[in-house]
């Protein structure tokens, strides 16, 4: 028994997985050596035999589907019909070659010993039948001799005969030989099933054992390894733990122990210095208080500059947008301005053009005047030579008359055109210098307005980056209080987390307080907890309590 307390988990699983690795070993060989010989048995069932009579099988059919067509081709030379012989007898010509090449593959494979006899018999009838048979006739038929291919059936019925009982033969021996070969494997499979029953019997107790050793040196020892930690967990670390010997559970019980003595010199510990951090986290408490105080009114004062700066933030953008307006008001008068300039400009251009067409009305009507002078000339002419004519030009007198008649009216009529263009030259003259004039005042007007534009601009931006200005101060400030209020609360948190540390203090002195220690595990002397430390945590923890329950209540009158 004592060995086993010395022998460790490791060499333990080695052992147990060495026996059951040596029996799967064992197992495994008697399944690799079944499955050989069964592979070898359906190997040999398989290439030889099932090789052997399909081959067989196929001569034999040729054989006989050549002696039917034979037969057919004979029975058509006898008979005439429209189907013609030469291609029945090229047929079974064909099938008696396919029955030669399957016969040959057929004796090409290796029967063994057993069956040397038989397919030396059925060589010598298959040569007998195609050879001596089945070619004779076929040579018949080509040649037309009927009579001597029907006296030669009966000989072919013998030897075909005789081919097909050598066939049997040899079936009959191929399948006592497929039976020997499952009746091997049969008894194999038997030996097997035993072995394999041995094998499991073999193993269930070998679990068993191992079960029954698992149980007596590593469960029960656990087991009393987990109720140990249940009364560490409940406080009782007076209990020492036995030695276990030096295997693993032996090694886990001395670290257990040495846990346990960790524990008590770390609970000892922990009740010396619960009391001095209660009283640091009340002083951190009341700091807190102050802080929060002073973070309150610094928050209440941000508050309102931050306020101030929102109306003066709310008068400069209303500010830049009067601005902007005036802008926009501006460049809107500019733009009619240039506009009527613009249409000064053309009707200066226009009475320009207006006074270039009188020009020409001015030289067509001289033109005219001259046309009228010379033809009043022609007709002063005229009527000389009529004169002159006497009585053969008294037309021709009144004709140049007329013309010198119509030569005056003309003169007249280009005198009034000459009044009325010279008029209307001078009216014109008149309204383009008036029009420059009032061009050369609306340019002046509109860079007036675009000067002012510009200086209303140039105020919008200044006021616009005032506003930028006062909106990034806003910005800042509000940056700056709302750091301010996340200060608060991360006073408030922390003020509430100095309470909480208050009692977890109070609460970590308490726990330690139930602890059972042994005596003997006192080195320094320094013992348990006094009457007077007890009583200490517990006003401590009452009062922490009532104060909490105090904050919670104003809270809640404050909501």
């Amino acid at each position: 028994m004592t060995s086993f307390r010395t022998l460790s988990i490791r060499a333990s699983g080695l052992l147990a997985l060495s026996l059951f690795l040596i029996l799967m070993v064992g197992l495994g060989g008697l399944g690799l050596y079944a499955n050989q010989q069964g592979r070898e048995a359906f190997d040999v069932m398989r290439d030889e035999h099932v090789g052997q009579f399909r081959l067989l099988n196929l001569a034999q059919t040729r054989v006989f589907r050549s002696r039917v067509e034979m037969d057919r081709a004979a029975r058509l030379t006898r008979v005439p019909s429209f189907d013609r012989p030469g291609p029945v007898i090229a047929s079974a010509e064909t099938l008696l070659s396919e029955a030669r090449e399957a016969f040959e593959a057929f004796m090409a494979i290796d029967v063994g010993e057993a069956q040397a006899d038989n397919k030396a018999t059925l060589e010598r009838h298959f040569r007998s039948l195609v050879s001596t048979g089945l070619e004779l006739q076929l040579m018949l038929l080509k040649e037309g001799d009927l009579g001597a291919y029907d006296s030669g059936q009966a000989r072919l019925t013998s030897m075909s005969q005789a081919f097909v009982d050598s066939v049997e033969a040899f079936s009959t021996l191929a399948l006592e030989q497929e039976e020997g070969l499952a009746a091997g494997f049969r008894h194999l499979a038997d030996s097997m099933n035993l072995a394999l029953a041995a094998a499991l019997t073999l193993a269930l107790v070998l679990a068993m054992a191992m079960a029954l050793t698992v149980r007596r040196y590593l469960l029960v020892p656990l087991k009393q390894l987990l109720e140990h930690f249940e009364a560490m967990a409940q406080g009782r670390l007076e209990r020492r733990l036995p030695d276990m010997g030096s295997s693993e559970v032996g090694q886990l019980y001395r670290g257990v122990e040495s846990l346990r003595r960790a524990l008590v010199k770390n609970i000892r510990g922990i009740r010396e210095t619960s009391d001095d951090l209660r009283h640091n986290a009340e002083r951190m408490l009341d700091d807190g208080r102050e802080l929060a105080t002073r973070t309150q009114r610094q928050a209440s004062a941000l508050e309102q500059t931050v306020a101030s700066l929102e109306q003066l933030t709310a008068t400069v953008a209303q500010t830049v947008q009067h601005l902007g307006d005036a802008n926009r008001l501006a460049g809107d008068v500019g733009k009619r301005a240039s506009k009527g300039s613009e249409g000064v400009a053309a009707v200066a251009a226009a009475m320009d053009e207006i006074q270039r067409h009188a020009d020409q009305v001015q030289a067509m009507v001289k033109l005219i005047d001259d046309i009228a002078f010379q033809t009043n000339l022609l007709a002063l002419n005229a009527s000389v030579e009529a004169a002159r004519a006497g009585e053969h030009g008294r037309g021709f007198a009144v004709v140049a008359a007329e013309v010198r008649g119509l030569a005056a009216r003309s003169a007249e009529a280009a005198g009034e055109i000459r009044s009325l263009t010279g008029a209307s030259s001078k009216s014109v003259a008149d309204g383009a210098r008036q029009s420059r004039a009032a061009d050369l005042s609306i340019q002046g007007i509109a860079a007036a307005v675009g000067q002012l534009g510009g200086r209303i601009a140039e105020l919008e931006q200044a006021a616009g980056e005032q506003h930028q200005g006062l909106d990034q101060i806003h910005r800042a400030m509000a940056e700056i209080d709302a750091v301010t209020q996340r200060n608060a609360q991360m006073v408030e948190r922390s003020r509430e987390e100095a309470e909480r540390l208050t009692g977890t203090a109070l609460a970590l002195g308490q726990s330690s307080a139930h602890m059972q220690l042994s005596d003997e595990d006192d080195d320094t002397c320094i013992g348990e907890m006094t009457v007077r430390t007890q009583r200490s945590w517990w006003r401590g923890l009452q009062a922490w309590r009532e104060r909490r329950q105090a904050r919670r209540l104003t809270q809640g009158v404050s909501a």
